[in-house]
């Protein structure tokens, strides 16, 4: 049985900076292996039942304390929250150049990390400050993802002449000053644009014929593996004299119905053997005949 499984302290949010002890515990008979860990990770967190750090804006997440035993397993969680202003993620690659297109629609977004999650999304045209989040042409929204990770996600439809300039977003939820991140629209050539988009097809349509083409190889070689092997086969099957000297078939006989009783009577079956194949001066024919006669007489 598991029971009393606990993670303290009560308190979830924190300032960056402040120190935090966590304490994994629990009662079970037979006794608990207890585990500290942060979700999605199986790493322990400490060697011991406790673990204290000093809080940092990475720190934020679900921490999980798990009991097991011959049982069964339990868990419990908690979400630990370190205030921190929104920033650009360590591994977002930033390309302060957007290129679009005249009349089409350009998308495009930055990762950031902070807590608590934006509470405030502005897009702001540089050279006058005018807000353009209300317009009914330009789109901010946030996606949440693994705490304290997100993305802010811009869309600028029907782009016209006026929208080559420069911008500012700025990612605001209330912890010291916003995230500010400028970038500036560039007017992408419209025949390079459709070029690429030809080139991805023609890319697309060559790939298919390789791929048709080596089905084609595929399949033609195995058709002639299988004619290959068939030929082997037949080449290893007895094989009658079918000559006019003989017509027997060494020592079976594969003429129709001459399975059986001929099998077992050989003279019968040399007997009934048109003689006439062994008239002749030959003496391939003469000791052949004499084999029949032989045969006769016994």
């Amino acid at each position: 049985m598991l029971e009393n499984l606990d993670i303290v302290p009560a308190q979830t949010t924190f300032s960056k900076g402040d120190n935090l002890k966590l304490k994994c515990s629990g009662q079970g008979n037979p006794d608990l292996t207890l585990t500290l860990t942060a979700k999605g990770t199986t790493e322990n967190l400490t060697t011991g039942l406790t673990h204290t750090f000093t809080l940092d804006c990475m720190d934020t997440g679900v921490y999980v304390c798990s009991g097991e035993n011959s049982q069964g397993t339990n868990r419990t969680e908690i979400n630990i929250g370190v205030g921190c202003r929104q920033q650009l993620s360590p591994l977002f690659n930033s390309k302060p150049q957007v290129d679009a297109v005249i009349r089409e629609t350009v998308k495009f977004g930055i990762d950031i990390y902070g807590f608590p999650e934006p509470s405030t999304l502005t897009l702001l045209k540089a050279e006058d400050d005018t807000n353009l989040t209300p317009s009914s042409r330009h789109s901010v929204e946030y996606t949440a993802g693994v705490m304290p990770f997100g993305a802010v996600n811009v869309a600028i439809f029907d782009v016209v002449e006026a929208d080559y300039t420069y911008y500012t977003l700025a990612v605001d939820n209330d912890v010291e000053n916003a995230l500010i991140y400028p970038f500036y629209m560039n007017q992408a050539d419209s025949s390079a644009h459709v070029e690429s988009v030809v080139n991805k097809e023609d890319f697309c349509n060559t790939s298919s014929i390789v791929i048709g083409v080596i089905a084609v190889v595929i399949i033609a070689s195995l058709i002639v593996a299988i004619i290959f092997l068939l030929k082997k086969i037949r080449d290893v099957e007895p094989k009658c004299l079918t000559s006019g000297d003989l017509g027997l078939c060494g020592p079976y006989n594969c003429g129709p119905g001459q399975h059986g009783e001929n099998l077992r009577n050989p003279a019968t079956n040399y007997a009934n053997v048109d003689m006439s194949s062994a008239k002749g001066n030959t003496p391939k024919k003469k000791v052949t005949k004499q084999a029949y006669q032989n045969v006769e007489t016994k």
